[in-house]
């Protein structure tokens, strides 16, 4: 068992475009009932969302967020503890 964790980056974010692409994400995923609003999740990089505990991302989430993101390649991280 033991808790693991999954990351999306975005390392194409510049700081100055990060706010609101983030703002954009968490929307979505607020809208959707999939998150609540409660923190700011930064990882490395400028911007990225981190995910604990989670099924495994399918490839069409990744390619969601990645739209969302104005099409920036992302960087997927994942492990367990």
């Amino acid at each position: 068992m033991g808790d693991h964790f999954q990351t999306i980056v975005d390392p194409d974010a510049s700081a100055g475009e990060a706010p609101e692409l983030a703002a954009r994400v968490v929307e979505r995923l607020v809208t959707e009932g999939i998150v609540l609003a409660d923190d700011d999740c930064f990882a490395f990089g400028h911007l990225g969302f981190e995910f604990w505990n989670w099924p495994e991302f399918t490839p069409g989430f990744r390619a969601d967020i990645a739209r969302l993101l104005d099409g920036h390649r992302t960087a997927y991280v994942w492990g367990k503890f």
